[in-house]
């Protein structure tokens, strides 16, 4: 009975929107994925639903399927994702030309009312990253912000692009000087995110990177 209310409330909530939210935060996909609904997970997946929106607790699909053991939504989710950091190459020109990619994160990059930019910093970056927001956090890397700043918990900027399986965005903040060896509040460092979210081509990335420093 539980499980069959669940896919009432899935639904019900797909036909306010592939990414609508209830009150508790959850998407249609993070229901699914709760509810194990594999085929529902899968076909809102196929459709563009969005990986990075976050649950009350702040766990993603991808979380929560790992949480789980969904291993075929889990890898479901980890192609979409390569698919769209497959893109990512093409963030670095199109944002050093100058054109406004990022006009719609107004938390971290705008004009202040004197036409002068905003200031921002290395949680900007944080956030750009958490929230998959890719061509942000390349705009906010190459403003120059630190890159070794940390959040509440610790977490770098490069830990969150290991988390979210971002494998180009790790690179270049590998390549610009992110710190491999700070440690969260866990003590956990860069090496360590890697091996925990089974990111093996940036685990060898982040290996070689230690190995040549």
């Amino acid at each position: 009975m539980e499980r069959f209310k669940g896919l009432i409330a899935i639904l019900s909530l797909i036909r306010r929107g592939l990414n609508a939210r209830d009150a508790n935060n959850n998407t249609p996909l993070i229901l699914a994925i709760n509810y194990r609904y594999s085929e529902i997970a899968q076909a809102l997946v196929e459709m563009g639903a969005n990986l990075d929106i976050r649950d009350e607790e702040g766990r993603t699909a991808l979380n929560l399927a790992e949480l789980s053991g969904q291993d075929e939504i889990k890898k479901s989710i980890l192609k979409a994702r390569e698919v769209n950091t497959n893109k990512f190459e093409n963030a670095v020109p199109l944002c050093s030309r100058g054109r406004n990619q990022c006009q719609n994160d107004a938390s971290a990059i705008r004009l202040a009312a004197n036409n002068e930019a905003k200031t921002v910093t290395g949680m900007d970056l944080i956030r750009a990253i958490a929230a998959g927001k890719i061509e942000t956090a390349v705009d906010l890397i190459n403003k120059g912000v630190n890159l070794n700043e940390q959040d509440s918990c610790g977490y770098t900027a490069l830990m969150w692009a290991i988390a979210n399986g971002l494998r180009d965005l790790t690179k270049m903040l590998i390549d610009r000087g992110a710190d491999l060896d700070k440690k969260d509040v866990k003590g956990r460092n860069a090496l360590d995110w890697a091996i925990a979210f089974e990111r093996i081509g940036i685990l060898e990335l982040v290996k070689s990177a230690k190995t040549t420093s």
